[in-house]
């Protein structure tokens, strides 16, 4: 037995007289086609059975919710947690930096001690700012300009020896200190003469020899004067040989012009030979 012989609804829906399968209406679904089929069913949807909770599922939800209870009384009557202490934030590392190229070796200064094996001399690095420190404290010692530094009181001498001391690391070096001594002698030196020759300091009697030195000296001029007018002259002798030597030169340059000139004119005054 086929499916249209089981089916009441095949001959309906699915064939048509001639025997073919008929085409279904437009805007008609399946669910239409059984409401019009059979109008008076009613689709029934199961409903699953109700459970029934038992006496001990009840008490164990109770004593459930009992715990509950308790363990969020007593996480209220706990005290608030201290906010913990992070340890501060890690900076992170600068980048590295290329590591800067070498310099080249500084040359070592071969004086002629260091290449006997002695060590070189020692000198300040500024001799002027050792002769202005040894100056300053000449200054502020006020010492007498008609007293020679030997002369002087020990107490002064002192004062400035340990001044230049203090204030230059150099004059710590120097044995018997010779360096400040003789910078403060030569200084006060210059100043006598400068006081000397303004008049306000008067010339000690042991130097009155020297005015009559200069009465016998020839008036004609100085030493000083003599010298420039004998390198003046020396000079002038100079660019005169020079000049001279030029003057020979150039007559000669004319001289060998000359001869070249008195050749060319004797080849051009002979026969030029004509063969045949």
């Amino acid at each position: 037995m086929s499916s249209k012989d089981t089916d009441p609804l095949a001959d309906r829906t699915n064939t048509a007289p001639n025997g073919r399968r008929a085409a279904k209406p437009a805007g008609k679904t399946i669910n239409d086609e059984l409401q019009e089929a059979i109008p008076s069913a009613k689709l029934v949807k199961k409903r699953a059975p109700r459970k029934v909770a038992t006496q001990g599922q009840v008490d164990e939800l109770n004593a459930r919710i009992a715990e509950l209870e308790a363990a969020a009384a007593a996480q209220d009557s706990m005290p608030p947690p201290t906010a913990a202490v992070l340890p501060p934030p890690v900076k992170p590392a600068p980048p590295r930096r290329a590591a800067p190229a070498p310099k080249p070796p500084v040359a070592t200064p071969t004086a002629p001690s260091a290449r006997k094996g002695r060590p070189p001399p020692q000198s300040p690095r500024n001799p002027h700012a050792a002769r202005n420190v040894v100056q300053e404290c000449v200054r502020r010692a006020d010492m007498d300009l008609a007293v020679f530094w030997n002369e002087q009181p020990l107490e002064t001498r002192l004062i400035v020896i340990n001044a230049a001391k203090e204030k230059m690391a150099y004059f710590r070096r120097m044995e018997k200190d010779w360096a400040t001594k003789r910078l403060a002698m030569q200084f006060l030196k210059n100043r006598r003469g400068d006081a000397y020759k303004k008049g306000s300091l008067e010339r000690p009697a042991k130097y009155d020899y020297l005015v009559a030195n200069s009465a016998l000296r020839s008036t004609s001029g100085s030493r000083v004067k003599k010298a420039k007018l004998h390198l003046a002259a020396r000079l002038a002798k100079r660019a005169r040989d020079q000049e001279r030597e030029e003057e020979e030169e150039e007559e000669a340059r004319r001289r060998r012009k000359r001869a070249r000139q008195a050749g060319a004119r004797t080849d051009d005054s002979q026969p030029e030979f004509v063969e045949g």
